[in-house]
């Protein structure tokens, strides 16, 4: 499941197997649209306790391709295993000197993750780089 409203984009996987890189390629069509009228960011609730070792490999080409454009990632997970995997995913796009902010979030900061995808479109806008 997809929206998308002023430069942010919410994905829910509920599957290991809604994740799989040839399942994207509407999510991708929809972040070039976003990404026509400025600076998005994408929330992505993740309702599984792990991540495929395709998914940062494929998602990693998707931020060399569209950043800076794409200012944040945030993952939203119950799942440690999960917000680590966003944390370490954050940590290769700084080494390959991506200019984009990735952050976890629990359940229980939604409300955060949503703010904090805000702030980094806006500090994008004006020309700065998002905090990480």
């Amino acid at each position: 499941m997809t929206s998308t409203s002023n430069g942010h984009v919410e994905v829910t996987y509920g599957t290991v197997e809604d994740m799989a890189p040839a399942l994207q390629p509407a999510l991708l069509a929809e972040l070039e649209r976003a990404l026509a009228t400025g600076p998005v960011s994408v929330l992505f609730q993740v309702h599984t306790h792990e991540v495929p070792r395709t998914v940062p490999e494929f998602w990693l080409q998707v931020t060399r391709r569209f950043a800076p454009g794409l200012c944040a990632i945030a993952v939203v997970s119950e799942s440690l295993a999960v917000r680590t995997a966003a944390r370490v995913f954050g940590i290769s796009n700084d080494l390959k000197g991506v200019p984009i902010a990735v952050k976890a979030f629990a359940p229980t900061e939604l409300a955060s993750a949503r703010d904090w995808c805000q702030r980094a479109r806006l500090t994008r806008a004006s020309g700065a780089a998002p905090s990480r």
